[in-house]
């Protein structure tokens, strides 16, 4: 009897706070649109930066996701780096291509570490060579990106260059197959679409419009996408390292590939570059890249 009295009044206990908390949950109100606005423009304003993914099969990928820093869900795929060459030597290719073999294969795959405002990773490969990089925030319209590189090897190591490919095709507004939206500032013209700038007489200019190489005919170090949205833009840049600038017609991605100076055995190298998203006019883009130079310089 006494137990029977207990489980009535525990299974009482159960239905009093079952129906108190279904006519709580019913009392709630839903948010309002201004409301759901409001928590929207939190979650997806401003560049937000997470390891991301693009051809998953290849465990010798790092790619970091970016967002724009205006109001966007999507996200520009940084391929960093997408390949190192010695030379004519390819040591390191982040994914599989049958025309290009890279000098080493079935390469781990390496993990991304958060850090402050952004990510970082590190690798070696089998001939001693360590290299690694950090994608953070910097500002509220910029990205900086740093790639190290450390000889651990025996012999020194020259001639490097390296592809940094900004893969355009996931966020709607860049997506568009075509150089013609991708703009390099020429002596001659100023800003000039790609498709015609790599066709130019070389003007033994600073930087070289190709892919590592090409006609010398761009005096700015970068490179910029326009989007299909008015006054919205963004460029890539190494500043200084930057060695050569080009894009793919038939894969919207675009390239500000940069160069390392010779590494000693057991010596180390870092070079700064940037992802800037911009509101404004080419014009307006142009002034405030001139003050980012002179900082950088």
């Amino acid at each position: 009897m006494k137990n029977k009295l207990i489980s009535k009044i525990v299974w009482g206990l159960i239905i009093t706070l079952f129906v108190s908390s279904c006519s709580s949950q019913q009392d709630q109100k839903a948010p309002s649109i201004e409301q759901n606005q409001i928590l929207y423009d939190s979650v997806v304003n401003g560049i937000h930066i997470t390891p991301g993914a693009w051809r998953p099969l290849f465990g010798t990928e790092h790619v970091a996701w970016v967002s724009p820093s205006w109001s966007s869900e999507e996200f520009i795929w940084l391929d960093f780096p997408e390949a190192i060459f010695s030379g004519s030597d390819l040591i390191f290719l982040s994914h599989i291509d049958t025309r290009f073999p890279a000098k080493y294969n079935n390469l781990p795959k390496i993990e991304w570490q958060n850090m402050n405002d952004g990510i970082r990773f590190e690798r070696e490969l089998p001939n001693g060579i360590k290299f690694g990089g950090s994608v953070v925030k910097k500002d509220k319209i910029s990205v900086e990106l740093k790639i190290w590189i450390y000889n651990g090897s025996s012999e020194p190591f020259t001639d490097i260059k390296l592809q940094t490919c900004a893969y355009l095709n996931e966020i709607e507004e860049f997506e568009k197959n075509s150089n013609a939206n991708k703009l390099v500032h020429t002596p001659k013209l100023g800003w000039t679409p790609l498709n015609k700038a790599q066709h130019m007489e070389d003007l033994q200019s600073n930087y070289y419009v190709g892919w590592r190489g090409g006609p010398k005919v761009a005096d700015l170090p970068v490179i910029i996408a326009l989007s299909e949205v008015e006054n919205h833009l963004v460029a890539l840049t190494w500043f200084d390292n930057t060695y050569s600038i080009i894009g793919n017609e038939n894969h919207p991605c675009f390239h500000a590939d940069p160069f390392f100076p010779d590494i000693k055995p057991g010596q180390k190298h870092t070079i700064t570059g940037e992802l800037i998203f911009f509101e404004g006019s080419v014009k307006e883009f142009e002034k405030m890249f001139a003050k980012r130079m002179k900082i950088d310089q």
